[in-house]
């Protein structure tokens, strides 16, 4: 469409000479900064916590675990905050019994935390006997879930009728929308069951992997696409695989890359190539049937850990060596006879990680050192006979400070309870635990960071606030996000770019008090942004102009794009033309000269015809003195009805550029100082969103 002549009606606005020098000094107060090997970085209270030594002293938390009456045989339980109200939760797809099996557990089964052990269950489908995982997979700021079973038999499309399923979440805990569309279809037949999410193609979304149930199935891996459909990438026969039910996903190799861990008798650790690619490093590690097995870093190298059962001979724990690519023991202390499951986590709150090892019915718990020594400290019994259904530890149920151990275990049924070493806390504190040093983050991948704070009950809830730096301990610091509730968890969407220096900070704060931590070594976030900026708007039949560009990495880059209507260009700034209304996904996809790859997504809304808006009026004082500044007002209304994006030209050389957009006929301000004498023209014009510019007003 013909655009229609600018008119050059002007407003006029004399300045008048004002002479003004103001001279400001700022004084930057030292903080009192606390330093621990742990931790560096206190605001107002203490960073860490101290705790003295003493032997554990376990105490059930268990109140209304009971319900619902559970039956026999193994799960795979989940630890996260479900409905975002800072306390975490435990969430199961249940045993043997689920759905209505001799019991009335059914579907997903979300234990809601009080904070002070007191839990409420809430159930949603009818299927289950499996393992289950949480964690944002469509970024929308809810927890959501996903998960393997062997009781498929629903009947209800995308809810509960195939062996790998996953389901939206509204922040409630309870509510739950289908999200699996591809799920199950990679050849699966019997049952699946542990499960774990993670971003192992480093492109911003959770993806899926699962073990099989026992015999034959395998491990599997789906690539979320983001909008609720799934593909199978990747998988492991299971032919002669035979799979304990426990899985995890870490990084032994601190590349940025996510790597699986599998409970199996053969096939324990695959490193991720970042693409969906695994393959085995095992090297050093012991053969045999692997039970309970779990991964962090005990020796804050940046590298992930493991450890497990290893048949009837103990507990084993293992340190990666990245230089020599193998394992090395690291169990000096831990028992060496006996059918043992474990886990890993800091029980007592001294920032070195610890193991938890269950021989049923007696539960056990192994203080490290951060050197490989375990020295057993603090125990739990379980109902007899006590028979393993999981153990699980992930996060601080009670906001001590400390992790928390979750277990079932069959006693005439099986019997689920939550058991904290507690120690009331007296002061605010805190600690980051994730990253803590020595770890890679790949730019635009999802990763976590993790923190313990240990919060006085008289003081109330916490919230927290969670800030970068990538120049180490002395900032600047970019907030990350702020307010959000004490969890202990942040799933971090890494949009910084690179530096091997970085830090992370949490401040803690409740209604009397607040407290900061800082991660104790740097961490390195590699890899670089591409930026398809966007959104864009255009009409059927013109041109639209796309604007692709990437921050860090190594040049040259190649550019490819994907337009969403099966049209693509390798231009870095391509012109393309649409030819049919609508909303259309638009993908930039960035190598750089490592073979590093970033993408971005935006979208490109096509109408099939518009109209440019009207001619803004524009509103304001007349006159004015130098150095002061003054709000101007312009509106203007679409005749589509379209958001409008207004240009003020302040007649002094500067201009706004495009501020918005706003509604059709609302009001836009925007405020400006001159520094000279003079009479100025101040202009305004206004665009659609289909690029269309309205005459000068």
């Amino acid at each position: 469409m013909k655009r229609l002549p600018k008119d050059h009606t002007l407003k006029h606005i004399g300045i008048l000479i004002l002479s003004v020098v103001v001279f400001i000094s700022f004084i930057t107060p030292a903080a009192n900064t606390f330093y621990s090997p742990f931790n560096q970085g206190s605001i107002h209270g203490s960073a860490v916590a101290s705790h003295a030594s003493r032997d554990l002293v376990l105490i059930s938390k268990s109140v209304g675990l009971e319900t619902p009456t559970l039956e026999s045989g193994h799960t795979a339980l989940n630890v996260a905050d479900m409905n975002n109200d800072g306390n975490p939760d435990i969430i199961s797809v249940g045993d043997h019994g689920n759905p209505y099996v001799n019991t009335q557990e059914h579907g997903i089964m979300v234990w809601l935390n009080n904070g002070n052990g007191t839990w409420d269950v809430h159930q949603n489908g009818d299927f289950g006997y499996g393992g289950i995982a949480a964690g944002d997979i469509n970024n929308d700021g809810y927890m959501d879930v996903a998960w393997g079973i062997h009781h498929d038999y629903s009947g209800v499309p995308g809810w509960g009728d195939t062996l790998e399923g996953a389901a939206l979440g509204d922040g409630t805990g309870y509510n739950w929308i289908p999200y699996a569309t591809g799920l199950g279809t990679g050849g699966e037949w019997w049952g699946m069951f542990a499960t774990d999410l993670a971003d192992f193609d480093c492109n911003g979304l959770l993806d899926l992997v699962s073990q099989s149930f026992g015999m034959g199935q395998g491990i599997h891996v789906y690539k979320n696409h983001g909008d609720g459909n799934w593909s199978h990438v990747w998988s492991v026969d299971g032919s002669t695989l035979f799979s304990e039910n426990n899985l995890e996903v870490g990084d032994a190799n601190a590349d940025g890359c996510p790597d699986i861990f599998a409970s199996t008798n053969t096939e324990y650790v695959y490193f991720g190539n970042g693409s969906f690619g695994f393959t085995q490093h095992q090297n050093g590690l012991p053969t045999g049937q692997y039970t309970g097995i779990d991964c962090r870093d005990i020796n804050n190298d940046g590298c992930d850990d493991i450890v497990f059962g290893l048949g009837s001979s103990g507990i084993r724990c293992y340190t990666y060596d990245k230089s020599t690519d193998s394992w090395v023991s690291a169990s000096n202390g831990l028992p060496t006879t006996g059918t043992y499951y474990a886990q890993l986590g800091d029980i007592n709150g001294d920032g070195f990680v610890d193991i938890v090892g269950y021989a049923g019915p007696q539960g056990y718990v192994y203080l490290g050192d951060g050197n490989g020594n375990w020295v057993q400290s603090g125990s739990w019994t379980m109902p007899s006979p006590g028979d393993y259904s999981d153990l699980v530890v992930n996060g601080d149920i009670d906001h001590d400070g400390r992790e928390d151990i979750v277990i079932q275990a069959k006693s005439g049924t099986n019997q689920l309870r939550a058991y904290s070493a507690w120690v009331e806390p007296t002061e605010l504190t805190a600690r980051v635990t994730l990253p803590h040093g020595g770890e890679t983050y790949r730019a635009g991948s999802i990763r976590f960071i993790k923190w313990l704070a240990a919060v006085p009950p008289s003081q109330g809830p916490a919230t927290v606030d969670i800030q970068l730096s990538l120049n180490g301990v002395s900032g600047p610091w970019e907030t990350i996000a702020q307010g959000v509730p004490n969890s202990g968890c942040y799933q971090w969407l890494v949009d910084a770019s690179g530096s091997k220096h970085c830090r992370v900070k949490v401040t803690v704060s409740t209604g009397s008090d607040s407290v900061s931590a800082i991660s104790p070594s740097d961490f390195t976030i590699t890899g670089y942004l591409a930026d398809a900026h966007g959104p864009y708007y255009g009409l059927i039949d013109q041109p639209v102009q796309f604007t692709g560009s990437a921050e860090g990495g190594t040049s040259p880059y190649t550019f490819h794009w994907t337009f969403g209507d099966e049209t693509s260009s390798d231009e870095q700034n391509p012109v393309h033309t649409y030819t049919t209304a609508g909303n259309y996904t638009v993908k930039l996809t960035v190598t750089d000269a490592d073979s590093i790859v970033a993408s971005d997504t935006t979208w490109a809304f096509i109408q099939g015809s518009s109209n440019p808006p009207s001619t803004p009026v524009i509103s304001g004082p007349s006159k004015g003195k130098i150095n002061v500044k003054y709000t101007f007002f312009a509106n203007a209304t679409d005749p589509d009805g379209d958001a409008l994006y207004y240009w003020f030209d302040w007649g002094d050389g500067n201009n706004t550029g495009w501020l918005g957009p706003i509604n059709s006929g609302s009001v836009m301000n925007a405020k400006h100082s001159w520094s000279n004498k003079g009479s100025f023209t101040i202009k305004v014009k206004a665009k659609d969103t289909s690029g269309l510019e309205s005459n000068w007003g």
